[in-house]
């Protein structure tokens, strides 16, 4: 059996100067869902330190395994609750959030203005310098804004405008990566190139035995259409997917056409739109199958992550949408991820 450790580092100013111990059955876990504004939270119960100072520290958890340190992110404490147990013991319940939460804590103070022609990931980190958050990496794109944009209105978040703008150029909500970087990152399809981990049940394996399918194609669309209807465009943009593929039990061309509408705001430009759509089409392929399963801890897991999943009729390609990881030793890692299935 491998050695298990942990420790919750305080970190002041990029500097680790102290740690918090986690009390016996303080249970502390991570859980990360990607539909979430905010992903990753941590949770637990520690000894109070007098050292530490919740407004300027932030918790660094770093989980062992044979003497190997995995950094599991950075956490800004949200709440504490301070309990006196058997009348010496100073106990703190933390709930503590990833870093975009200082995205979602910051608020514009005046109605924003992005000029046309900025790149759009230009805007982007702005937003997230004038977040506070210092340590992030925004993936390259060409896309400019057609039009200045004056959108939101004073007391909107910062993460609220990152995400409206990481939407219309096709990216990922922001994210916080396990060494505490904030990412912006283009959506990726969960196809076998884009695999980041595996899982198979061999001698080697991981996984725990039990595991849970539900599959679910009532009313799926099977045309996607989108709008935008702004008065700031030279012209009206309108993107159209459709799934007519026959082998598909529920295509155009075996179920009728079942439209899903949307009306943006904004896009980037007709290109973009048009991969909005094409994206809402194969998504609509891998969400009639969801799994959860469970697995020994494994430290290595962030926000979209692609899964290649290898067990009996289950094997297949999947995209990660919820985890929880326990810092217990012997406690279950869970999982629920979503198939991609081309019937």
């Amino acid at each position: 059996m491998p050695e298990i450790k942990s420790k919750f580092l305080l970190s002041r100013n990029n500097v680790d100067f102290s740690e918090l111990l986690a009390v016996d059955g303080g249970n502390p876990t991570i859980r990360m869902v990607v539909s979430a504004e905010v992903k990753m939270v941590l949770e637990g119960t520690f000894l109070q330190n007098p050292q530490m100072n919740f407004i300027q520290d932030h918790l660094k958890p770093v989980f062992y395994i044979d003497g190997k340190g995995y950094q599991v992110g950075e956490y800004i404490v949200t709440d504490a609750v301070l309990n006196t147990v058997d009348g010496t013991r100073k106990e703190l319940e933390i709930t503590a959030y990833d870093l975009t939460y200082l995205a979602k804590q910051s608020k514009i103070e005046d109605r924003l203005l992005i000029k046309a022609g900025t790149l759009y990931t230009d805007a982007i980190r702005a937003q997230i310098v004038d977040s506070g958050i210092l340590n992030f990496i925004v993936v390259p794109n060409t896309a400019t804004f057609s039009t200045d944009r004056e959108d939101w209105e004073p007391g909107t978040s910062r993460l609220q405008i990152i995400n409206d703008l990481l939407s219309e150029i096709n990216y990922n909500s922001l994210w916080m990566d396990l060494s505490g970087t904030v990412r912006g990152t283009p959506y990726q399809q969960p196809l076998a190139e884009n695999i980041t981990i595996e899982y198979r049940n061999d001698q080697y394996s991981i996984l725990y035995p039990d595991d849970s399918s539900t599959t679910d194609i009532f009313d799926k669309p099977n045309v996607f259409i989108a709008v935008v209807e702004n008065p700031d465009l030279p012209e009206n943009l309108r993107a159209e997917a459709v799934n007519d593929d026959p082998t598909v039990p529920y295509s155009t061309v075996n179920r009728g056409r079942i439209a899903q509408y949307e009306k943006l705001d904004n896009i980037a430009s007709q290109a973009e739109l048009q991969a909005y759509v094409d994206n809402l089409k194969f998504k609509s392929l891998m969400s009639t199958q969801e799994i959860e399963f469970s697995t020994a801890a494994n430290p290595v897991h962030s926000a979209f992550d692609i899964i290649g999943f290898y067990k009996d009729d289950l094997t297949g390609i999947y995209e990660e949408t919820e985890w929880s990881f326990p810092f217990t030793p012997g406690q279950a890692m869970t999982h629920r991820a979503r198939r991609a299935i081309f019937e």
